[in-house]
């Protein structure tokens, strides 16, 4: 019998591998809600979303994606502006969010730019 060849490549993070980590986001809820009269994310936010970043990009998206899971709505425009939000090192992967809109669409009285 020969064995079985194996292959070599990681698979990208599951939910699981990311399941550490995601829950150092949770202090971002309050901002990230539609309708959120916060007009910045608080500074254990940011330090969460640094952690995040540190451990494993694509545990941004795991996250992100969780909220759905759990039946979170979020604004989609300010979850993927967080890492300039939070003025972070560390750049995060554009991911979709299922259920969102895209971050270039428009809705009303969700400009990242407005302050």
């Amino acid at each position: 019998m020969s064995p079985s060849p194996v292959a070599t490549q990681a698979p990208g993070p599951s939910n699981s591998d990311c399941s550490s980590v995601i829950y150092d986001m949770m202090d971002c809820l309050s901002y990230l809600t539609p309708g959120s009269n916060d007009t910045s994310p608080t500074k254990v936010c940011c330090g969460g979303i640094l952690s995040v970043l540190q451990y494993n990009p694509n545990c941004v998206c795991v996250g992100l994606a969780s909220t759905k899971d759990m039946g979170i709505e979020i604004n989609n425009t300010r979850a993927h502006s967080m890492p300039t939000t939070c003025k972070l090192p560390i750049a995060a992967p554009h991911c979709a969010i299922p259920g969102a809109s895209a971050p270039g669409a428009s809705t009303p009285g969700m400009s990242p730019s407005t302050h």
